[in-house]
């Protein structure tokens, strides 16, 4: 697993090829199992997206937290190892160009993310990784993405990574087109496949303004969402004790419902297999509490039912 041997290899950048890659319908190829994904805007005139995978031997790896802050000059990310205090980030800085030619960015140290890093730690010790390398100024354009090595460990078989690609206009989740009546999911529906980058969470048919994080998504058949002033809505594609049917997956969205509004989260892929319309069972915990640092945010998450209810 990766362990404090790492090495940061912030200088290991390239523009992403295809071969020996997974290239999904998002269009940006990847190694290694997806931790982390999201969207900023670079000065207000460049739009990025990013996944961050680890390439482990470990079935599960020590777990990540991690985001960006935006300002009139670039991104700001950070990363947190959870398990000891660790952290790496930098800041993508836009610099001169256009659409049409290129826009130069550049990797500097990351800055201005203190406050995140305090909140996503709960007040633990925090330990910088060393930055001793940069790589150099470069132009990209529209549709390109860059591969960012963080960390890998001395014989390069377990690497974080970053993949960035930059976009004139980011792509909209669609709305689902099945029209069909849902029905109960089974397994010869096909896998769960819950892809958070460029998604959109709407809020009685309105496009949510505010915040909305993605957690890790683990393997599982249970959604979850914790909203703000509500708690947290527990969304099981399986019937179970306690859990009324309140929703449903079709096609890339799902949709769920209480006390007489309804809320809509819509990603770029079908979520299960080839798409369809499959009943959600819901659970209402009102009680729930976020983390510190997310009382005014949507959170989004996957996982297994007995990791959320470890006491069904």
């Amino acid at each position: 697993m990766i362990g404090n041997s790492l090495l940061l290899l912030v200088a290991s950048v390239a523009l992403a090829q295809t071969g020996g890659s997974t290239q999904p319908s998002d269009g940006i190829p990847t190694e290694g199992t997806q931790i982390m994904s999201g969207t900023a805007t670079l000065g207000g005139k460049v739009l990025v997206r990013y996944k961050t995978t680890i390439t482990t031997a470990a079935s599960h790896p020590h777990g990540f937290g991690g985001g960006v802050k935006t300002d009139r000059t670039g991104m700001h990310r950070w990363l947190l190892r959870t398990k000891d205090g660790s952290y790496i980030g930098y800041d993508l800085v836009l610099g001169p160009g256009d659409a049409v030619d290129g826009f130069q960015i550049s990797f500097q140290p990351v800055t201005d993310v203190d406050d995140m890093l305090q909140r996503a730690s709960q007040g633990a010790a925090l330990t910088p990784m060393p930055l001793p390398k940069y790589p150099a100024p470069q132009i990209v354009h529209d549709g390109d993405t860059v591969v960012l090595d963080l960390m890998a460990s001395a014989d390069g078989t377990e690497k974080l990574t970053d993949y960035i690609q930059f976009f004139a206009e980011l792509p909209e989740p669609k709305a689902a087109a099945t029209t069909a009546a849902a029905r109960d999911f089974t397994l010869d529906d096909g896998p769960v496949h819950f892809q958070f980058a460029e998604s959109r969470f709407f809020v009685g048919g309105k496009q949510y303004s505010g915040n909305v994080n993605f957690q890790q998504a683990r393997a599982g058949l249970t959604f979850w969402f914790a909203v703000p002033n509500q708690g947290r809505y527990v969304l099981s594609l399986l019937p179970h004790d306690g859990f009324t049917q309140s929703g449903e997956v079709r096609d890339n969205a799902i949709r769920f419902g209480d006390a007489g509004q309804q809320y809509e989260l819509r990603t770029m892929d079908n979520i299960i297999g080839a798409g369809g319309a499959f009943h959600l069972y819901m659970r209402h915990d009102p009680t729930y509490q976020p983390k510190p640092g997310r009382e005014n945010t949507v959170t989004v998450g996957m996982d297994r039912l007995e990791n959320l209810l470890p006491n069904q």
